[in-house]
């Protein structure tokens, strides 16, 4: 192009608008949790709290590290959250990294892991019910996750598991790398 010459051009931004982070190693070294990347939630059901207080209809929730899930997650009474995702993330939990906030301006972030192994929501072993409700009218995607029922932990805590990995009156996708590991039978009888 000559000086002084222009041009246009017309190109498409895709964004997640509604997306929060869970990292349960993270401290607060950040400051208070808030979602983000570098403030995650400790727990998947502070994020699915923060996401029914926004009042979206379509969220995604990215796991940082294995967590333990210590009792049903659900938004029954959410009637605005049609769609929620749940998913690994493709950055490293937090741990103990400072990141300073510079205005405007995230100077670190947690290292990029595209390679990583799926992160595991875990059944805490003293814990009975349903891992996930899925409520209908809502539709729950679990991608590159693991749902782990942690059958030797609640047989050693002698735990009597009565509900299941995932209860669903809605719709559930199950995406690639999904797994729903050790889980527990008991016959009805």
């Amino acid at each position: 192009m000559a000086p002084g010459q222009t041009k246009s051009a017309t190109f498409e931004v895709s964004m997640r608008v509604s997306v929060y982070y869970v990292d349960p190693t993270y401290a607060g070294q950040n400051g208070a949790s808030t979602g983000y990347i570098t403030k995650p939630y400790n727990t998947v059901q502070a994020a699915i709290d923060a996401i029914v207080a926004s009042g979206t209809e379509k969220a995604y929730i990215y796991v940082m590290d294995d967590t333990e899930v210590p009792a049903t997650l659900n938004w029954n009474s959410a009637l605005n959250l049609k769609s929620l995702t749940i998913q690994t993330s493709l950055y490293d939990k937090i741990g103990t990294m400072n990141v300073s906030d510079a205005p405007g301006y995230y100077g670190t972030h947690p290292e990029d892991m595209p390679a990583g192994p799926a992160k595991k929501l875990i059944r805490k072993n003293n814990f009975t019910g349903n891992l996930i409700d899925v409520p209908e009218g809502t539709t729950v995607t679990l991608n590159n996750i693991v749902l782990d029922g942690n059958k030797a932990a609640t047989d050693t805590a002698n735990t009597k598991v009565t509900g299941a990995l995932v209860k669903v009156n809605g719709q559930l996708n199950l995406k690639a790398g999904t797994t729903l590991r050790v889980i527990k039978f008991s016959s009805a009888k």
